[in-house]
């Protein structure tokens, strides 16, 4: 498999769709509910037009695919994200990569604002230790609690909720707060990612210490939304990415 068509792979998202779908549509009196959820669940977006490569002699541009979706996080879970950018650092040996890893939830029922956090990020099943600065990874461990230094310094994790101007930190680490679009090669301040928690990471390539390769990122969040009913609530009057139905309607 090519880098580009490594860069375009579906990350999972929701499994068992057409379960819960079915699920629903048992489970409620309101016929008109029901088909409002299935095709909040079953929509796709039609893909903007692409750029065309021919143009530019710096961008290259993926055919859309219009079963790329973002995934909703919901508790405590694990996303590989989806691959929305990449682009080449000025030093030719550095590539940028933005994952959109979840939306950002809504309010519970008692309308308490949810919260999404970072927990623990994963680099090819590794758990990733961060230096001082919360971005810079200084090792990976793994689950025996052996540490593999060796690609100190090549890899930077950038974290954000809700837009690119607030930075986050994994849990346990701290550093000072840079908005997405000052850092992430062509970006401006039109990348705003509203609504969306996504990460930026910055890998440098070294044959010395053997990264000539993409590696796999995963990210831990934890999400306060974890009550089925807020869960199922959320899903269902959430405009943006559930079913949109006005709140009058559902039985609290």
């Amino acid at each position: 498999m090519s880098f580009f068509e490594n860069l375009s792979k579906i990350a999972d998202t929701i499994i068992g769709v057409n379960n819960f779908v079915e699920g629903i549509k048992a489970s409620t009196n309101s016929k008109n509910v029901s088909n409002k959820v299935v095709n909040s669940v079953t929509k796709t977006a039609l893909p903007e037009k692409p750029v065309d490569p021919e143009t530019s002699s710096t961008t290259i541009t993926l055919d859309p695919s219009i079963e790329n979706v973002i995934p909703v996080c919901y508790g405590t879970g694990i996303s590989k994200g989806t691959v929305v950018d990449a682009a080449l650092d000025a030093d030719g040996q550095s590539i940028w990569i933005s994952y959109v890893l979840s939306e950002v939830t809504g309010n519970l029922i008692d309308d308490t604002p949810s919260e999404i956090t970072f927990n623990r990020i994963f680099i090819d099943g590794y758990e990733a230790q961060f230096d001082t600065d919360g971005v810079t990874v200084v090792s990976k461990r793994d689950t025996a609690g052996n540490i593999d230094s060796s690609i100190n310094g090549l890899i930077k994790v950038y974290c954000y909720n809700d837009g690119s101007a607030n930075q986050t930190f994994p849990f346990g680490t701290f550093g000072t707060a840079q908005n997405a679009s000052s850092i992430f090669p062509g970006w401006n301040s039109t990348k705003k990612y509203y609504k969306m928690v996504f990460a930026v990471v910055k890998i440098t390539f070294s044959q010395e210490k053997d990264l000539t390769y993409l590696p796999e990122f995963s990210f831990e969040l934890v999400n306060t939304m974890t009550d089925p009913g807020d869960v199922l609530f959320d899903y269902l009057s959430n405009k943006r990415y559930g079913a949109g139905i006005d709140e009058e309607e559902i039985n609290k």
